[in-house]
């Protein structure tokens, strides 16, 4: 059996930006961790599976002596799916995003709107997989537009 157990890729946007990608499972002391992170030139921005209730965000533009990282509670009423919940700072589970799903599918067929992820970001991911495939295959660079 083949198993991606890890990768790392580089990717080129239309505007000139990198990024960069890794995924394993292989990482010791991480039971689940699934982190998303976006660096820019004026801020950042995280989020780790393993602390769902925390967003993390740092601005550049603070002043020297405050600069770092502030941490949001993701559980206050105001977020759109935290007040159907539990009050205020209550933490949210794993689960939760199943339900956050289904909500989102249930919704979109009763008020007529398209949920999101639906399925042409499925399968605009998989286009993304299938260039960093091919990309690794031919060793150079894929253009998402080249896979059919």
């Amino acid at each position: 059996m083949d198993v991606d157990d890890a990768s790392v890729f580089i990717a080129r946007f239309e505007n000139g930006a990198l990024g960069t990608f890794e995924v394993t499972r292989f990482a010791g002391g991480n039971k689940n961790g699934k982190r998303f992170e976006i660096n820019g030139e004026k801020a950042s921005i995280r989020w780790d599976l393993e602390n769902m209730n925390n967003l993390e965000v740092y601005f550049a533009d603070d002043e020297p002596g405050l600069q770092g990282y502030r941490l949001i509670n993701c559980t206050e009423e105001h977020h759109p799916y935290a007040g159907a919940y539990w009050p205020a700072a209550h933490i949210i589970g794993y689960e939760h995003t199943f339900i956050n799903l289904v909500h989102e599918l249930m919704n979109g067929i009763a008020k007529g709107y398209q949920p999101a992820p639906n399925f042409e970001d499925g399968f605009k991911n998989q286009i993304v997989l299938e260039a960093v495939e091919t990309s690794s295959t031919k060793k150079s660079w894929v253009r998402i537009d080249s896979i059919n």
